[in-house]
């Protein structure tokens, strides 16, 4: 299991002969990192995520990475609305025994032989990849009213934190990218001309910290690609 919130850390998983991942986390230009990413990789299944904690809440850095935490021990359990519900109400009650209060974005997939399951909490966002250079628009609409957040892991007392999950399978030469929000510009403006390398060497220019996790499928659909 990879699950890192370090200032500035990456490197690539080779899952097999068509398919890889490739990471990379950087406080970027803030003086604390508040992001965490996972990458766990458990038999039939690869659970992805990156996670963002809330500045303006306080102790974003433990939202974010305990909510990494538990979400990678429930891997082998079915990926419900319920069960997001029950993660949610976990974090909650850890943050309350720390004496804190706090949250987070969370932005990920669960590759099973079935088919990928896409979660969306918050305003980190999921894209689709074309032929390794054509970026798609955000799969999921962000969870805010003007510039607040109103959807997040930590919020309110075991609220429902998800509408709806997402399952889908991957089609032949589209990959998957997982970013936080300090990546937003920068993807913008480089959506027809996509290149990851590049993408991770300007991490440092950015003003927030990102997270990033780039699932690049060479051929196959990833139902037939993931079992080793």
């Amino acid at each position: 299991m990879i699950l890192l919130q370090n200032d500035n850390a990456s490197g690539k998983i080779t899952l097999n002969s068509h398919m890889s991942i490739e990471y990379a986390i950087h406080k970027g230009k803030r003086k604390y990192q508040e992001d965490a990413l996972l990458v766990l990789h458990n038999g039939d299944n690869l659970l992805c995520a990156v996670a963002d904690g809330i500045s303006s809440l306080g102790n974003g850095d433990k939202a974010s990475y305990i909510t990494l935490e538990e979400l990678s021990k429930i891997i082998h359990k079915d990926f419900t609305v319920k069960s997001f519900i029950e993660l949610n109400c976990k974090v909650i009650n850890i943050l309350k025994d720390l004496g804190i209060s706090s949250g987070c974005t969370l932005e990920g997939f669960k590759a099973t032989p079935e088919g990928v399951i896409s979660f969306h909490i918050g305003d980190s966002r999921t894209y689709y990849i074309q032929d390794y250079n054509t970026l798609s628009d955000s799969l999921h609409t962000d969870h805010k009213a003007g510039q607040y957040l109103i959807n997040y892991m930590g919020y309110k007392d075991c609220e429902p934190v998800i509408e709806e999950l997402d399952l889908y399978n991957l089609e032949k030469n589209t990959s998957i990218l997982l970013s936080t929000d300090g990546s937003n510009r920068y993807l913008k403006e480089n959506k027809n001309n996509f290149n990851f390398i590049d993408l991770k060497e300007n991490m440092n220019t950015f003003s927030d910290n990102t997270s990033l996790i780039y699932l690049k499928n060479y051929s196959h659909e990833i139902s037939n690609s993931i079992i080793v």
